[in-house]
């Protein structure tokens, strides 16, 4: 089966060489890597600095386990090589690999997304910044509801003042000039009533 994944991977199932090379590639499992001590230090996937294999394993443990072999994606070496100056040091294979071993962190909720990363701060500073701005929005929802008491108690007002100034209209005993004052209020309670719906 990974002879036959590996002519997949090879794209050239005549050359067998290639497959053969492919096989032999990645041999690592992170069983393996565990237990080798000539293996100290591991870099870091987002900060590229050298870290303890112990506190590598502590902070991508998931990650880590599916590193038993099954696929090619899944030997140690698939992301990482020998650093050629420091013997004891692994560091990625290049940007890809670092891609794929930092998304794979990111499903396993070990590392926050690139766009979280970016943003600069920390789990718990992003709780605190969300508390806030729920309770900022609860406020707003507040303040709305406010302005919809005001409304309410406007619009109220505006129909008191115009069935107050209609009552006063239809009084016999009102002079022309009251009348005339009567009706000029009443439109603009009408306009202000109109500009409240």
């Amino acid at each position: 089966m990974n002879a036959l994944n590996c002519f997949g991977i090879c794209g050239n199932i005549s050359n067998v060489y290639a497959a053969i090379t492919c096989l032999c590639m990645f041999s690592a499992t992170w069983a393996r890597v565990s237990r080798n001590s000539a293996i100290e230090l591991i870099e870091h996937p987002v900060t590229g600095t050298a870290i303890s294999k112990n506190e590598f394993a502590a902070e991508f443990g998931p990650v880590l386990e599916e590193m038993d072999g099954t696929t090619a994606s899944d030997y140690f070496d698939f992301y990482f090589t020998q650093c050629d100056v420091c013997q004891v040091l692994w560091r990625f294979r290049d940007e890809d690999a670092r891609a794929d071993f930092v998304d794979a962190a990111i499903e396993h909720k070990l590392l926050p997304s690139i766009k979280e990363y970016h943003a600069g701060e920390t789990v718990l500073e992003k709780q605190q910044r969300v508390h806030a701005q729920q309770k900022k929005e609860g406020k707003k929802r507040g303040g709305t509801k406010m302005r919809r008491c005001k409304a309410r108690s406007k619009t109220e007002q505006l129909q008191q003042s115009f069935d107050a100034l209609h009552k006063k209209l239809h009084d016999p005993a009102l002079s022309a000039a009251g009348r005339q004052s009567t009706e000029a209020k009443l439109k603009r309670v009408i306009a202000l009533m109109d500009q409240t719906m």
